[in-house]
């Protein structure tokens, strides 16, 4: 039986593009990741201000129990309400202590 040996050549293709050669492009999807993240928190926010805002101003619960309030206030435009929302979710995370935090190391070098 005839035998054959392999031999594996370790060379850089250049004929790869070089823009995908180098380091500083390879964590260019990475940039791409709070954007998803904001879009997920908008969806999140304007699914939860819709019930808020229809109770508040179609139902008349801003009129009824918070008649104390200026006008401007017991009537809230919609994306006036998504807004408040968003800096009500920005405030509570930046402003409440966080209990638990979770860190890795590597000790192995």
């Amino acid at each position: 039986m005839p035998t054959s040996t392999h031999h594996i050549s370790h060379q850089i293709d250049t004929s790869f593009p070089r823009k995908f050669q180098s380091n500083e492009n390879i964590n260019k999807p990475m940039n791409a990741i709070p954007v998803i993240g904001w879009i997920i928190s908008l969806t999140f926010t304007i699914s939860t201000s819709i019930p808020f805002w229809f109770a508040w101003t179609h139902f008349g619960i801003g009129k009824t129990y918070f008649y104390w309030l200026p006008e401007v206030y017991q009537s809230i435009p919609f994306w006036n309400c998504v807004g408040l929302f968003l800096c009500i979710g920005i405030l509570l995370r930046t402003l409440t202590p966080k209990f638990v935090t979770v860190s890795q190391s590597n000790t192995n070098k």
